[in-house]
């Protein structure tokens, strides 16, 4: 029997972004209720607590830490249709 196994899949992610363009990061920080991405230890609090006895009675859960940007829009209807060489070769 598989027991307290813990996955995590999270997007929008602080460091994930270190080499977006400013823009976008920009635009998609606007479009996050929080108006910010999430830092690693706000992830990680979710996940102590889910380690906990406290959470023992969780099971098959989905705990979304998105700062409510899953409730509002698409994480990826601000990104660019285009590559930035694509742009540069459209203009």
């Amino acid at each position: 029997m598989i027991r307290n196994v813990i996955t995590i899949t999270q997007f929008m992610f602080n460091t994930v972004h270190v080499q977006m363009p400013i823009e976008v990061k920009r635009t998609m920080e606007e479009r996050i209720p929080l108006r910010r991405f999430a830092n690693a230890s706000e992830i990680a609090n979710v996940v102590a607590f889910m380690c906990m006895p406290g959470a023992s009675y969780m099971t098959g859960s989905v705990v979304t830490v998105d700062g409510g940007m899953s409730t509002h829009v698409s994480p990826f209807a601000c990104l660019p249709k285009e590559t930035p060489d694509q742009q540069i070769a459209n203009n």
